[in-house]
């Protein structure tokens, strides 16, 4: 496991930074959106998006802005 820290905030709330572990950075990014916003975007264990930029997307379409993982 890796820990990633990711930026998010809907758009109505302050820009949050939290530190998530996971094996990688779009399971970090869909934990992070889990935790804070109680939203499971994942599917019999599956992503709806296949890269960071469309995981991006994604969640801007649900109101939620997110950053890029950044490994640390």
């Amino acid at each position: 496991m890796k820990k990633y820290a990711i930026g998010l905030c809907s758009f109505d709330g302050d820009i949050e930074v939290v530190i998530i572990e996971a094996q990688n950075g779009l399971s970090a990014m869909c934990d992070a959106v889990l935790n804070k916003f109680d939203w499971e975007v994942r599917e019999k264990g599956q992503l709806p998006f296949i890269t960071v930029d469309e995981a991006i997307d994604f969640f801007l379409q649900g109101a939620i802005s997110i950053s890029k993982p950044v490994e640390i």
